[in-house]
């Protein structure tokens, strides 16, 4: 408490003496007065220095009692400040602290002890602990106190009273204290009461821990131990006691393991040898750097996995896993899989052997029946015909894909990316369909807008068969209306060179459509949507499935809608008439500067009078691409005036005559006929009067835009040369019956150089060596003589040199060479030997048809000393086939052959020229220790791969042949194994390139 001043009080000795000391003043004064003593002054004097003695000792003992004082004070100040700090100390920790009297009443306590009490109700100095808990356990914050509530409470107050130590105490909220009671030596309790809540809550999630990793250790199929730092024994599971087959007393604390790794070898574990050797090398291996992996095998053949790796504190962790099972399986699946390889290779084989042995006699089919129906027949043979034509079609498209389904799935599918040109490639595609369509009366039309990139990179092959896949598709299953081929930007603005476009095919039909429950079938193998179809049209349901890996191949995807589903520019038309839509889409490199013809038709206004919705749509986006206005109504009753040009289709002759005077009287200055060839309303060659040009259906991009008054498109860089008019070539249907004999061991070569002759109107008759040529001659009567000039048996220059010594006018017949040989000395070798005139392989047609056509003009030869010149030659290296770069077609010589022939025809002569090709190089593989035989196939190789454009393939056969008549043995083998591969190349780039028969 605070200290005040007091007034001074005396003590009782002092004022006894200053009494006494009065009193004896008095006395004396007294006395001398009674007395009139003299003595007086001296009393008072005495009296006087008492005084001041006495004086004197008040004053001293006036000074100490203030010293006293004011001690007190300060220690009294002190002992405040104390009480202040203990009290603030108190409140300050986190613990709850309370301070009870010897009666067990509070004295102090802080506010933490308070906070923790204040549930059991008001914390006052006073209040018994008793009482305390009395009311927790009444208010329920003792739940240990249970049923048995006085108990507890005893108990609780026995331990309060007589402290042992530390107690924890839960509480009824969660909470959990930690009760540490100590007694002073006033008779009195302090207590203290710590929170540890968390504390007990992660012992608990670090006992579920524990427990649950004993549970996984227990549970583990592997086999765990773990050694200290320093190589002794800390931990182990069940698991690899087992695995081991180890005793339990083994595993216990003191174990190193050295001693463990020695036991281990003394059970043979590591093998025969030297226990502590094996020891040794054991350990060796035991100590990792981080961690290592090994396998050993067990005496009892159980195959075991051992992991070790070091820890953060050093010790070592290892693993042992039993893998006999997963090692046991991968054998299995090694031996599955050398199995499936075998059958997969047995599968291929069996393809080819199936590809070989049906396509060469089923390939002759065709060719025959092709013949048959070039020939004069009645309309129920030539439906037989007809029939079995298809059929075998059909057999060979199953082949084919068969063939390609197969690659696929053994990985050897390649793709080349090449230039080629987009319009080209669509064109082709349409008209190999068109002539499957017309026989439909169904319509076909492809649409390429201006503005598009002319020459792309990409695999031009392979796009060509995804799209004759879906337009052979479309025309299978349409039997109204027609199908359309749409180009167009996928996404992205007006490409440049260099640039990669994403281009979208369209290909929409007015046909069946599909079913939507369908559409997640159409692109596996062997689906059949329209099984009934199926069957009258045939294929195999592959064409859709081998298209779609091959777009995605390409990185592109595909997908199918029905034509009311997502219809673009150009395809809602479909939309009207039903059917489906396929699409895909593909990323194509631009090759070149991007031009085109945007401009050609600006300011033109053109009346296009199209019946059918599909092509009238196609061909009205086609030339509004040109920049014309187009009008395109539904019918042609009604004319708009002011047109510049009509484009009309699907009239008749009688009903032509009267349109045509009326789109005169309406002001079209040009009127435009589109027809399909080889019915009888039109004749192409002729326009007839009020037409100024007439088209073949399906009609040509650059012919259309001619036709309408527009310049002709500049062919692009690289582009192939345009098609030249079938009508200019010399000597066509001329032959007037003339017999020729065609004297060729190759059946590709025959069926081609016959094919042209047959089309020029000659008799062909056909022998396979100079034996066959003369007993030919001997029997019949020839006008002219094709004689090729290495074969077998007999070549051309001997049988050359027979029939000239034989009597007229066989001895006098035109002979006429034709080889792969072109050099000036070849031809002067021919010349020698008696033959007049010499025509080079690959043969083009006109060249033939117009040196036949001078050696039997009127019967008159002409000069010996001026033949026909072909293009010189140079002298065939002895180097080895082109680089492996450079291409293995030549697109001129296809495109002359397209020009020359049939598509369906040149299809069939191809195909021909596979299967004998790939017998002659197997051949070529086995006989190459035999010169002369393989001279002999090296020269009919080189010329009938020349023919066909297997540029690659045919100068390899060049020097192969070279390499032989000059006995260069080790050129010789190594041409010898580059014949078959090049020879795959070749028909692998056929196939890509659209070629062979293409997929259903």
């Amino acid at each position: 408490m605070p200290l005040h001043h007091r007034p001074r009080r005396w003590s009782g000795l002092t004022l006894v003496a200053v009494l006494l000391l009065l009193a004896t003043a008095l006395h004396t004064v007294k006395h001398a007065l009674d007395h009139n003593s003299g003595d007086m002054l001296w009393s008072l004097i005495g009296i006087t220095l008492a005084g001041l003695v006495m004086s004197l000792a008040l004053l001293r003992e006036g000074l100490s009692t203030d010293r006293a004082r004011a001690e007190a004070e300060a220690a009294e100040a002190r002992a405040v400040e104390a009480h202040r700090r203990l009290t603030e100390a108190i409140e300050a920790i986190d613990e709850g602290f309370a301070l009870f009297d010897a009666d067990d009443r509070l004295v102090q306590c802080n506010a933490r002890y308070r906070k923790i009490c204040a549930p059991f109700g008001p914390v006052e100095p006073g209040v018994r602990f008793e009482d305390l808990i009395r009311r927790g356990v009444a208010l329920g914050h003792f739940p240990e106190s249970g049923d048995g509530a006085d108990r507890w409470i005893a108990a609780r107050l026995d331990h309060h009273r007589n402290p042992g130590g530390p107690m924890l105490q839960p509480m009824g909220d969660g909470r959990w204290f930690k009760i540490d009671e100590r007694r002073t030596s006033d008779g009195g309790y302090v207590g203290l009461r710590t929170d540890i809540t968390e504390l007990k809550r992660r012992e608990e999630e670090l006992a579920l821990k524990s427990d649950l990793l004993e549970a996984t250790l227990a549970a583990m199929t592997q086999g765990l131990v773990v050694w200290s730092a320093d190589g002794h024994f800390l931990a182990c599971n069940k698991r690899l006691l087992s695995i081991l087959e180890l005793p339990e007393s083994l595993m216990r604390p003191g174990l190193t393991l050295q001693d463990w790794a020695h036991h281990l070898a003394e059970r043979g574990e590591f093998g025969s040898g030297d226990p502590d050797e094996l020891t040794a090398q054991r350990l060796a291996l035991m100590e990792p750097a981080a961690s290592n992996r090994s396998e050993r095998v067990r005496p009892n053949g159980r195959v075991l996995e051992i992991t070790a790796g070091r820890m953060r504190d050093r010790s070592v962790l290892m693993t042992y896993t039993d893998i006999t099972e997963h090692r046991r399986a991968e054998a299995q699946l090694r031996l599955a899989k050398e199995e499936a390889e075998r059958a997969s290779r047995a599968k291929s084989g069996f393809l080819r052997t199936i590809s070989h042995e049906i396509r060469t006699p089923m390939n002759g089919v065709l060719g025959m029946l092709g013949l048959l129906l070039d020939g004069r027949l009645g309309e129920e043979q030539r439906r037989y015909a007809q029939t079995a034509r298809e059929s075998a079609e059909a057999l060979l498209a199953l082949l084919n894909d068969l063939l390609d389904i197969s690659k696929m799935e053994a990985g050897r599918l390649t793709l080349d990316q090449t230039p080629f040109t987009l319009v080209d490639v669509v064109e082709s595609v349409v008209e190999l369909q068109a002539a499957r369509a017309h026989a439909k009366g169904i319509d076909l039309a492809c649409c390429v807008p201006a503005g598009l990139p002319e020459r792309l990179i990409g695999d031009c092959g392979r796009l060509r068969q995804v799209l004759l896949n879906l337009v052979g598709n479309a025309v299978k299953f349409t039997d109204r209306g027609g199908a359309t081929v749409t180009v167009s930007l996928a996404e992205g603005t007006a490409p440049k060179a260099g640039d990669t476009v994403r281009l979208r095919f369209e290909v929409a039909d007015s046909g069946i459509g599909v079913p939507d429950g369908a559409r997640g079938d159409l692109f596996t193998e062997f689906a059949e949507i329209h099984p009934g179809l199926a069957r009258r049209d045939g294929g195999a349901g592959l064409g859709l499935a081998i298209s779609k890996r091959l777009v995605e191949m390409m990185g592109g995807a595909i997908g199918c809608d029905s034509a009311t589903e997502g219809a673009t520019e150009g395809t809602e038309a479909a939309a009207a008439e039903g059917g489906s839509r396929f699409w895909f889409t593909l990323p194509l490199r631009v090759d070149g500067a991007v031009t085109g013809t945007g401009g050609a038709l600006a300011g033109r206004r053109v009346l296009l009078l199209e019946p059918n919705p599909l092509t009238r749509r196609a061909l009205a986006r086609q030339i509004h691409s040109w920049g014309a206005e187009v009008h395109a109504p539904q019918d042609s009753d009604e004319l708009p005036s002011g047109s510049d040009v009509a484009l009309v289709s699907g009239v008749t002759d009688p009903a032509l005559e009267e349109l045509l005077a009326r789109l005169r009287a309406a002001g079209a200055r040009r009127i435009v006929r589109m027809a399909v060839p080889q019915r009888g309303d039109v004749a192409l060659a002729d326009t007839g009067p009020g037409l100024d040009a007439v088209l073949a259906k399906p009609v040509r991009q650059a012919r259309l835009l001619e036709a309408l008054g527009g310049p002709a498109p500049r062919p692009a860089p690289g582009a192939e040369a345009a098609e030249a008019p079938t009508d200019a070539s010399p000597g066509q249907g001329s032959g007037q019956g003339r017999r020729i004999l065609l004297v060729e061991d190759s059946p590709t070569n025959q069926m081609v150089a016959a094919l042209m002759l047959r089309g020029a109107g000659y008799r062909v008759d056909i022998a396979g060596n100079g034996i066959e040529a003369i007993e030919a001659v001997t029997a019949a009567r020839y006008d002219l003589i094709l004689m090729d000039i290495s074969m077998p048996e007999m070549d051309g220059l001997m049988a050359t040199q027979i029939l000239r010594g034989m009597p007229p006018p066989t001895g006098t017949v035109p002979i006429v060479a034709m080889t792969a040989d072109a050099m000036d000395s070849d031809r002067d070798r021919c010349l020698a030997a008696g033959m007049d005139d010499h025509v080079a392989k690959p043969v083009d047609r006109t060249r033939l048809l117009g040196t036949v056509a001078r050696w039997l003009a009127d019967g008159e030869a002409p000069a010996r000393d001026a033949p026909a010149q072909d293009p010189p030659a140079q002298d065939p290296p002895k180097a080895a086939p082109p680089a492996p770069d450079s291409e293995a077609l030549d697109a001129e010589v296809l495109n002359q052959l397209m020009r020359d022939l049939n598509p369906e025809i040149l299809a069939d002569v191809i195909r021909e020229f596979v299967e004998e090709t790939l017998a002659r190089a197997e051949r070529i593989a086995g006989t190459w220790n035999d010169l002369g035989i393989l001279a002999r196939e090296a020269h009919t190789l080189k010329s009938t791969a020349s023919t066909f454009g297997a540029r690659a393939l045919s100068a390899a056969a060049r020097a192969l042949e070279a390499a032989c008549r000059n006995n260069a043995v080790g050129e010789v083998e190594s041409l010898c194994r580059d014949i078959p591969r090049l020879t795959r190349e070749a028909v692998e780039a056929y196939r890509i390139r659209g070629y062979l028969s293409p997929s259903g």
